[in-house]
């Protein structure tokens, strides 16, 4: 893309050959755009006075997203590849901002904060962000995966373990950011979370994690304000690319080895 405008949460399709983000529209209103890697052709996927991000494709080709158009905060919606057939799938949480989901099968996985009423700062709030699980195919509310008194955030699934996620948290409370994965399958999932990152083996923090079809986890780490996409195999971190700016949101377009 190359665009006066930012193009934000970029996720590629099951088959490799498209990819969503949220993208800004004439208005000004961030919206999801789809566009096709061989052509470059793009199609804006939702368009209304509200703002759309973090969308995320279903392994059958349908798109997770959050929007704020029902309570201002945020929920999920799904919708179908072409952007027909949009819905929310969290309607009940109007107190509550949602965002970043991922599908694990038939289930989704997201973050939920409380909403800030004016009375709580930031880090206060953060302390707050838990994840939350979804099954699409009940008609239940969505469970707490966590619940802890750190942040836990972008949530990926792997497409190699099936009920796997990583996502972003804390070892302490206050430490930096690393990355964790857990099996949603298995019964008390957070008591036996695995960290795959650590602060005193690679400084400052990491997060945004993505999985390559083969199970090579991508990440971005910010040590001091320089920003790099690393990536994680066989037990081990390799660079991929620094920059002196942002890099952010590093993902697959299919598989990768390293090492």
């Amino acid at each position: 893309t190359n665009s006066p405008s930012d193009e934000l949460n970029p996720q590629v399709s099951p088959d490799g050959t498209a990819a969503v983000y949220a993208g800004e529209n004439s208005k000004g209103d961030y919206q999801i755009f789809r566009i096709n890697l061989a052509s470059r052709k793009i199609i804006q996927l939702t368009n209304h006075d509200a703002n759309d991000f973090d969308p995320t494709f279903t392994p059958d080709g349908d798109i997770l997203y959050k929007s704020n158009q029902d309570d201002g905060y945020g929920d999920i919606w799904i919708m179908n590849g072409d952007g027909k057939s949009q819905r929310n799938l969290t309607p009940g949480m109007s107190t509550t901002e949602e965002w970043k989901p991922t599908a694990v099968g038939e289930r989704v996985v997201f973050t939920s904060r409380h909403a800030d009423d004016g009375s709580m700062n930031r880090q206060q709030l953060a302390a707050t962000d838990e994840l939350m699980l979804l099954d699409m195919t009940k008609k239940t509310d969505p469970k707490y995966l966590t619940s802890n008194d750190y942040p836990d955030w972008y949530s990926e699934a792997d497409p190699a373990r099936p009920g796997v996620i990583a996502y972003t948290s804390k070892a302490t409370i206050g430490g930096s950011d690393t990355i964790f994965e857990m099996d949603i399958t298995q019964p008390n999932p957070e008591q036996k979370r695995v960290q795959l990152t650590d602060s005193h083996v690679l400084p400052g923090d990491s997060s945004d994690g993505s999985w390559a079809s083969n199970g090579t986890l991508l990440f971005a780490n910010n040590n001091n304000g320089r920003y790099a996409a690393m990536a994680l195999a066989g037990g081990k971190i390799y660079p991929l690319h620094s920059a002196g700016g942002d890099v952010l949101s590093p993902v697959a377009v299919s598989s990768i080895e390293i090492g």
